[in-house]
């Protein structure tokens, strides 16, 4: 039986109110004219946002997405180096910083642009998750065998920074209640073992409508050991929560944060009927044999637009977390706000768990 025919997710469901207890202090925004290229022949991208972070010691490594000019919206992802104490002191609002262009355009999979990031470290590797436009994403009619636009990709860095190389594409996601999927998103990446837990969010049509679950999948972690560009075959794929009765669809957000007792706190956007602005909230997944599951899920938002950059800019009310890194007795977040800017944000993970221990199934 799959997770997403028991009850808990229903249980959890129940709990959720449309309304937001915002919890992140604010620290600082990025903007693209403080992006300076080194290894690009213009001096500064369009725009920047979407970004994620891997922490190293005190230096934090930045991946964002980033546009080059509007004809078609085309991005790639850039990478820069701070360091923590000046994001974490809003010192990073004046900053210049030299970035370089890390992942784009190779093969049929990101042809028309690679977005949204996540970084995960893995047994002292870094893997970067990222979601490519196809090579068809433009066309009317899809090739023969094609159903999907755009497609999560997984790459592995040799430095932890510039030198990536991609390995898995997930370009035949499941296919749940006869649905066929029209494409896949929010791809992240948990390793158990010889397990390795695909996190990501399908898209089907359903009737006249979009269905939008969040799935976890698992494969073999030997796939992380690749030399080449290959197909990511999926087993045991769940649906393992869904978009609440005040939601238009959610998705998985920054990078999961393992906690104690097998457990993993991750976090997901949510986009409403009403206005649909992207706001956060956070659930714990514990992991059970071969399993992972969902056992709690905060009852409310967690942050939702409402500084000036989160508000305006190219898609007005977006907060779309990419990043979170646990700094201390804190969480990091970085995120895209409006899709015009890098924001960064701080989260007590002490009064985040205490949220999330009274939303417990078990």
């Amino acid at each position: 039986m799959h997770l997403g025919e028991r009850e808990e997710i229903d249980l959890l469901q129940a709990q959720r109110k449309f309304k937001t207890v915002d919890m992140v202090k604010r620290l600082g925004v990025i903007t693209a004219e403080q992006i300076h290229f080194v290894n690009y022949p213009m001096t500064h991208p369009i725009k920047v946002f979407n970004a994620t972070i891997l922490l190293n010691d005190d230096e934090l490594s930045v991946f964002s997405r980033f546009i080059l000019g509007y004809h078609k919206n085309i991005s790639a992802i850039l990478g820069f180096k701070v360091h923590v104490e000046d994001v974490l002191s809003g010192l990073i609002n004046r900053k210049e910083l030299d970035a370089k262009i890390v992942v784009g355009t190779d093969n049929q999979y990101d042809f028309w642009g690679a977005e949204d990031p996540r970084v995960h470290r893995i047994d002292g590797t870094a893997y970067m998750t990222y979601t490519g436009r196809t090579l068809w994403f433009f066309e009317d009619t899809l090739p023969e065998g094609e159903s999907q636009r755009v497609v999560p990709l997984i790459a592995r860095s040799a430095d932890g920074f510039e030198r990536w190389q991609k390995i898995g594409v997930l370009n035949k996601p499941p296919r749940f209640e006869r649905n066929e999927s029209k494409g896949s998103k929010n791809l992240m990446i948990i390793k158990r073992g010889r397990i390795l837990f695909i996190l990501h969010r399908p898209f089907y049509h359903q009737g006249m409508e979009f269905y939008f679950p969040a799935v976890i999948s698992t494969t073999n972690a030997d796939i992380l050991g690749r030399n080449i560009l290959d197909s990511i075959s999926l087993s045991r794929d769940t649906i393992v929560f869904r978009p609440g009765k005040f939601e238009f669809k959610i998705g998985w957000a920054g990078t999961p944060i393992p906690v104690a007792n097998d457990e993993y706190l991750v976090f997901m956007h949510g986009v409403d009927h009403q206005i649909k602005a992207y706001r956060l909230f956070a659930m714990l997944l514990q992991v059970e044999g071969d399993d992972l599951i969902p056992i709690a899920v905060t009852p409310h938002y967690i942050m939702e637009p409402r500084e000036p950059h989160e508000k305006y800019g190219d898609r007005a009310m977006v907060i779309f977390c990419c990043g979170s890194q646990q700094v201390d007795d804190k969480i990091l977040l970085s995120y895209g706000a409006a899709d015009a800017f890098i924001g960064f944000g701080l989260l007590d993970i002490s009064e985040l768990l205490h949220v999330l221990d009274k939303s417990r199934i078990w």
